[in-house]
């Protein structure tokens, strides 16, 4: 399991794990299920907290997916 919190909103707070990701803007108190891209092992913001990374590893392969949405779509970054 992987958890970041947001830099900029410490209530804001992004989990992944074996069965998906979850989203919490309530510092934990409750969370909704957040889409992350298949294979995702680790999350974290930037440092101004308007964007989430998420690492992905498909087979031996890594992989570096980006969200400015706050989760709601993933794009690969280059």
């Amino acid at each position: 399991m992987a958890a970041a919190w947001n830099p900029t909103d410490i209530d804001e707070v992004v989990a992944a794990g074996m069965n998906g990701g979850a989203l919490s803007r309530d510092g934990g108190a409750t969370w909704q299920d957040l889409s992350l891209p298949p294979g995702t092992s680790a999350v974290t913001y930037s440092e101004d907290g308007a964007t989430m990374y998420a690492g992905v590893l498909q087979g031996v392969q890594a992989y570096l997916f980006a969200s400015t949405d706050v989760g709601a779509t993933w794009e690969p970054t280059s």
